[in-house]
């Protein structure tokens, strides 16, 4: 069953039409609820970035860190293990972030389709702690 919406005094509904309102124009629903192809490039620009995100908190929490950024800055800290970890963890960020901007905006120049969140954490640096490597 298709959703309808109809324009009444108190602006758009769904439902059954109250006599006296019409339909909506699609113009008036975009008015309302935006581009349903604009809408859904941003769900999944932001499952896109919240997964990139989770990815890398979840990498810092196996050194106890809260995340990625918490581990950031413990780049300038006078414990060298701390220092390094953190250092590592900058970069790590960095690198991750660019290559996801990359793949970003060849998605939205029309270069590439969107990949799936799968093939995306194929294409991004591996994360390892420099002293596992």
């Amino acid at each position: 069953m298709e959703l309808q919406f109809f324009m009444g005094a108190n602006g758009i509904y769904t439902g059954d039409m109250i006599p006296g309102d019409r339909p909506a124009t699609e113009e008036e629903i975009r008015d309302r609820f935006g581009d349903p192809v604009e809408n859904e490039l941003a769900a999944k620009q932001k499952a896109f970035t919240d997964a990139i995100q989770h990815r890398l908190d979840a990498f810092a929490q196996t050194r106890g860190y809260d995340g990625i950024l918490s581990a950031a800055t413990y780049a300038t800290s006078t414990v060298p293990q701390f220092r390094a970890e953190g250092q590592y963890a900058v970069e790590a960020r960095d690198a991750t972030w660019a290559t996801a901007y990359a793949i970003l905006d060849a998605v939205l120049s029309g270069q590439r389709p969107m990949p799936s969140l799968e093939e995306i954490m194929t294409e991004l640096p591996v994360l390892q702690w420099p002293d596992e490597a």
